[in-house]
């Protein structure tokens, strides 16, 4: 028995119909699931972790002198009093990135850091005797190794991947390490000579000479972009430390130090670091594929 064309033809068109109300049934399905999950509040913020790596320079900021000798003539040079280094010696950080964000351009990060900072003076003595000057020059080097603690306020410019921002928040930092070097070099006007004087002690341990906390605030800005679901990004920050980081209790306690006449002044430290960080999501959507959120 045979089936006539037009009941073929209305067969497959109900076929049709019932193939495209069924696929129509599916997407708003999908979009009821993805509704719910955005009402939960599921997607209106995000986690993430990673990294940051990058290079400092630090400077002195001088609170007050100390000397092991005054003169008690006037009129002489003032070369014994210590000239310190502005941003010159460059030292290393690393540390790890937990970052939370708002639904809003606005997040909130803590980066448990190690920075190894250096700071340099230097001074000279001079003797004067009948027919023999002798002059010292003494060039010291202090570094400091810090874990340090930097709670941040962040603000970005844009929503899209490429993103503008700046920052601001305190830091405390812990002392890990410190030490003291020193070069020296003698002038004899006798013999119109320059001569090397060899340092018994080149490296110094001087963490007792150093209190062990170091705090103060910290801002600056940079750039990150979306590569995928990995954050990466490149910041510039400065650190205006408030405390006296040297121990006053122990200013005169090395006789390595005091037999060369030289005593810590106190002061408080200014950084300029820049950085290279990387950042993964924590949360994520399940559409096909793993998507991270962007709140």
């Amino acid at each position: 028995m045979s089936i006539p064309q037009r009941n073929v033809a209305f067969l497959l068109m109900l076929l049709t119909l019932c193939a495209c109300f069924d696929a129509e049934a599916q997407r708003k399905r999908r979009k009821t699931r993805a509704r719910s999950v955005a009402s939960d509040g599921f997607s209106d913020s995000q986690w993430w972790l990673g990294f940051k790596v990058g290079a400092n320079v630090t400077q002195a900021n001088l609170m007050e002198e100390y000397q092991m000798f005054v003169p008690n003539t006037t009129g002489i040079p003032d070369n014994y009093k210590k000239d310190y280094e502005s941003f010159e010696r460059p030292g290393i950080q690393a540390g790890f990135i937990l970052s939370y964000d708002f639904k809003s351009i606005f997040s909130v990060s803590l980066q448990p850091t190690y920075i190894n900072m250096n700071l340099g003076y230097a001074n000279e003595y001079a003797w004067v005797g009948d027919g023999n000057n002798l002059a010292v020059e003494y060039e010291h080097r202090v570094t400091l190794n810090y874990l340090e603690f930097p709670l941040l306020l962040r603000a970005d410019f844009t929503y899209s991947r490429v993103r503008p921002f700046v920052q601001l928040g305190a830091f405390y930092g812990t002392l890990l390490k410190a030490d003291k070097f020193r070069e020296v070099t003698s002038f004899d006007n006798a013999s119109n000579a320059a001569n090397p004087i060899s340092n018994d002690a080149p490296v110094i341990g001087a963490k007792s000479l150093f209190i062990n906390s170091n705090w103060g605030v910290m801002g600056g800005g940079g750039i990150t972009y979306d590569f995928g679901n990995v954050r990466l990004g490149l910041e510039a920050m400065y650190k205006h430390g408030f405390n006296n980081v040297v121990d006053r209790r122990n200013r005169y306690s090395d006789n390595r130090m005091i037999g060369i006449g030289d005593a810590l002044d106190d002061f408080s430290l200014q950084n300029i670091e820049v950085s290279f960080t990387c950042v993964f999501p924590m949360k994520f959507l399940r559409t096909g594929y793993y998507r991270s959120i962007r709140p």
